[in-house]
């Protein structure tokens, strides 16, 4: 409930504050910094489900390619202590990923909707280790930055991870953290 409340207050900051720019070719990096959160179940949205360490739990990097394309490299880490069904709880295991993704910016598609909105999707894919299981992962997503100065934002992620065996269970990872980026000319 206060990850919503954070939610709901940081939307209403940024329509009253700013106007920033994409990252592009003027700001080609950014790091973040967050929380994430792993839900077991077949579909998001019960929170029920969610394991959440309530401490900083994500880092990223991202680095501007060209043509609205940005290359991410994510590390997360996480306690598992529900299941997927109905939140009953499991043996406690620790989670952690290293991410690598390709972003694509949906401004330049659609064209420029706002100055401080900045949607996109990503491809990508993830070594994901749960207490003595480890697996490669397919990761798919969307998400987007909303941006209170020129270098400042908030990072909203959803990203759904698909194995390639049995190893480690399916899941959904939602991630909410602050973006800073740099590098302008």
């Amino acid at each position: 409930m206060k990850l919503l409340k954070l939610v709901i207050i940081a939307l209403f900051t940024l329509g009253i504050v700013g106007n920033a720019n994409a990252q592009d070719e003027n700001n080609p990096s950014a790091v973040g910094f967050g929380v994430n959160v792993i839900d077991l179940s077949d579909y998001p949205g019960s929170t029920q489900n969610w394991n959440f360490l309530g401490s900083l739990s994500r880092v990223s990097y991202d680095k501007y390619l060209e043509k609205g394309f940005t290359l991410q490299s994510a590390v997360t880490v996480n306690n598992l202590t529900k299941d997927g069904v109905n939140g009953d709880p499991m043996e406690k295991a620790l989670y952690w990923s290293a991410d690598l993704s390709v972003k694509y910016d949906l401004n330049n598609l659609v064209g420029e909707t706002t100055q401080w909105f900045d949607p996109y999707v990503f491809i990508g894919g993830s070594y994901v280790n749960v207490g003595d299981a480890s697996e490669g992962m397919l990761n798919l997503g969307t998400g987007f930055n909303t941006w209170f100065t020129e270098n400042i934002g908030l990072n909203t992620q959803l990203s759904y991870r698909k194995g390639f065996s049995d190893e480690v269970a399916e899941h959904w990872q939602p991630s909410l953290g602050l973006v800073y980026r740099f590098g302008g000319k």
